[in-house]
């Protein structure tokens, strides 16, 4: 397992501040992978085992699509290329999914091919890319969030 994953994978599952889904099972994983036509990155294929989605104090990880769960719209967000969503105008790139929301709407895409997590920003449309990796991502993430939590 990536060590660095799994320290970022500990604060998340150690604060009371954040909550992760039940993690998928493998075949839901390979599932998604079939019917999309990508593979996942291991990395993050570790993330999902973990938690399938989840709330980060404002920050909706998207999740596996699971025909069993009812649809909530304020907190669900599902794993999909970015180029079947409405979204598409956004980026051409046909191996970005959509990795997160925050709840003013800025989106983080992943590339399945690279690992790099990319920013869009709601306000000016355009995509950045920011982080080598889902764990430099969470990193980022879950230290601004603690200093959010001191003032």
């Amino acid at each position: 397992m990536n060590k660095k994953l799994t320290k970022q994978l500990d604060r998340i599952v150690g604060s009371e501040n954040y909550e992760l889904n039940e993690g998928a099972t493998i075949e839901q994983i390979h599932a998604w992978e079939e019917f999309h036509k990508l593979s996942l990155p291991e990395t993050y294929k570790e993330l999902l085992l973990t938690g399938n989605g989840g709330d980060l104090d404002g920050l909706i990880l998207a999740e596996l699509y699971d025909e069993h769960k009812a649809y909530n719209p304020e907190k669900d967000l599902y794993i999909e290329p970015v180029i079947k969503t409405m979204y598409a105008e956004v980026t051409k790139d046909k191996h970005l999914i959509i990795l997160a929301m925050e709840s003013f709407g800025d989106l983080y895409f992943l590339h399945v091919d690279n690992e790099f997590v990319y920013h869009w920003s709601h306000e000016t449309n355009k995509v950045k890319k920011r982080w080598k990796g889902i764990e430099g991502f969470l990193k980022t993430y879950l230290d601004e969030d603690e200093v959010k939590l001191f003032f």
